[in-house]
């Protein structure tokens, strides 16, 4: 990854047991700060691998919503995108110019 030159959200469940959270977090941070990367991290505590929560129904574990915090931090990285698009034109977004 450390070669991919995009914007990037990262988003992780706190209760996530099919991937090494902490583990994906450190790796990332260190891209982040050793090779100066775009990219943005979101734990979300009580959210699991498909970054939902559940809930009991009738003995059985139901999609409740999706994780306190997800849409609001993928509308406002959207946003940040969105307007970064605006002001530096990168070859290959709507409204830009190739150099």
């Amino acid at each position: 990854m450390s070669v991919v030159p995009v914007f990037g959200q990262h988003a992780f469940g706190g209760t996530d047991t099919q991937v090494p959270t902490a583990r994906c977090v450190e790796l990332l941070n260190h891209e982040i700060e050793e090779n100066d990367k775009p990219w943005e991290i979101h734990l979300l505590p009580e959210a699991d691998h498909d970054l939902v929560e559940y809930r009991e129904l009738d003995g059985k574990k139901v999609l409740s919503r999706f994780a306190e915090g997800f849409l609001l931090a993928e509308a406002l990285w959207l946003k940040q995108i969105f307007d970064l698009s605006k002001t530096a034109p990168t070859p290959g977004l709507h409204g830009s110019t190739p150099n």
